[in-house]
């Protein structure tokens, strides 16, 4: 998805990314520890989330706020600012 990001083919990175965070949803339900306790497997998914969010503002469309891990989302709104500075700083390089 961050590929397909990167060269504005936002169709197929909204594609991609709402099927990595279906994936990360069922991980949540079936292995929620590992989403909640691991620092690695956590910010993946709030990049992959964070991805979201950009991807339907380039399309000019306000992604639902209804959609697996939103809660997860919500609550980790303290974290966001680093990771957005992380994934920024690796889309130009």
């Amino acid at each position: 998805a961050t590929e397909a990001y990167k060269v504005q083919d936002t169709e197929s990175a909204k594609s991609k990314v709402e099927a990595s965070i279906a994936g990360f949803g069922r991980m949540m339900l079936q292995y929620p520890e590992i989403v909640l306790n691991d620092d690695l497997v956590s910010e993946e998914v709030l990049t992959a989330i964070l991805l979201r969010e950009y991807v339907y503002r380039l399309n000019g469309e306000k992604p639902s706020e209804d959609f697996p891990l939103a809660e997860f989302w919500r609550t980790n709104q303290n974290k966001m600012p680093e990771i957005a500075r992380r994934f920024d700083k690796s889309l130009i390089q």
